[in-house]
């Protein structure tokens, strides 16, 4: 379990989706609630189900194990007015896993941890009416027998031999063979882990700069993490588009770097010399005024040197 606290809104009773739920179906809906991890993930293992929503009992809706597949499957049916079901089923390595479409919308985490399961984007999703638009097919599934997972509709109809004891192995002639096809990766579906030169697009750092956080101040921070993560979990398909899912998680979190814009240069100063009219202008004035201050003195030197003296000879 995660031990996370979980948020049960009253809406939920008034909801007409849950509402037409078997009981059964309910208790397993309000248990994977409890059981999902931060980002809405749970391990769908018949056994693990059974443990720990039903305590081991007997599933009232079904018998044991096709009991537990048998809720899921109600649990994934889309509405009737076409909207998806509560929850989605998905493969990673021959793994169950299932996810809570609604799980963004009603529950708040502040500061979520690591996943504990593959995420949707990871497996081959599971097609509960049909399977690659084939028709459901007849599983034979021995009781005290772990079956195995099974590439087939989970809404199949299975039937339960108790011809047997639990404890008696199952003989090679009670076995019904059945057709296991190797789960395909859709071309260019293939993640890869971060490079250690990894760095972040022009554009990539302009959306940063546009939500006003410094993205290259975070570059290090998010490849040392995820090159530390081991195993698929550590593999992406599109390393840009889970930058910018942990920048938005670090703005929910206000723990983004702010970006400051650099400041402009200086524009560079422009003299712009005076037009010709205004240094002809400029010219007669300084001629003026050099002739308004000479003192022309050669034919009244004698009146000028008697002003200077005092009249003295």
């Amino acid at each position: 379990m995660s031990g996370r606290i979980r948020t049960l809104k009253p809406e939920i009773l008034e909801d007409e989706r849950t509402a037409r739920l078997s009981h059964a179906a309910w208790r397993l809906f309000v248990s994977l609630i409890m059981l999902s991890d931060d980002y809405g993930n749970f391990r769908a293992n018949p056994d693990h189900l059974r443990g720990a929503a039903f305590w081991g009992r007997p599933v009232d809706d079904g018998g044991s194990v096709g009991g537990i597949d048998a809720l899921l499957a109600e649990l994934a049916t889309p509405d009737v007015d076409g909207e998806k079901g509560l929850i989605a089923l998905y493969v990673v390595r021959g793994q169950r896993y299932g996810h809570l479409n609604g799980w963004s919308k009603n529950q708040r985490v502040q500061r979520p941890g690591s996943p504990r399961v593959p995420g949707p984007k990871e497996g081959e999703s599971v097609d509960l009416r049909t399977d690659s638009g084939r028709p459901p097919e007849s599983v034979r599934i021995d009781a005290g027998v772990a079956p195995e997972v099974l590439t087939t509709d989970l809404r199949s109809p299975i039937t339960i031999s108790d011809q047997r004891s639990p404890t008696t192995a199952p003989s090679a002639s009670a076995e019904v063979p059945v057709e296991r096809t190797a789960t395909k990766s859709k071309v260019g579906s293939r993640g890869t882990r971060i490079a250690a030169d990894w760095k972040p697009s022009a554009a990539l750092l302009a959306w940063c700069h546009e939500q006003r956080v410094d993205g290259e101040a975070h570059v290090a921070e998010f490849i040392d993490h995820w090159a530390s993560v081991s195993g698929a979990k550590g593999t992406k398909l599109d390393w840009d588009a889970t930058f910018r899912n942990r920048i938005r998680d670090l703005i929910a979190w206000d723990r983004a770097l702010p970006y400051e814009p650099p400041p402009e240069a200086p524009k560079p100063i422009v003299r712009v010399p005076p037009p010709p009219e205004a240094l002809a202008a400029m010219r007669e004035l300084e001629a003026r005024s050099a002739r308004d201050e000479h003192i022309d003195v050669g034919e009244n030197a004698a009146a000028w040197q008697s002003k200077s003296t005092g009249g003295a000879s």
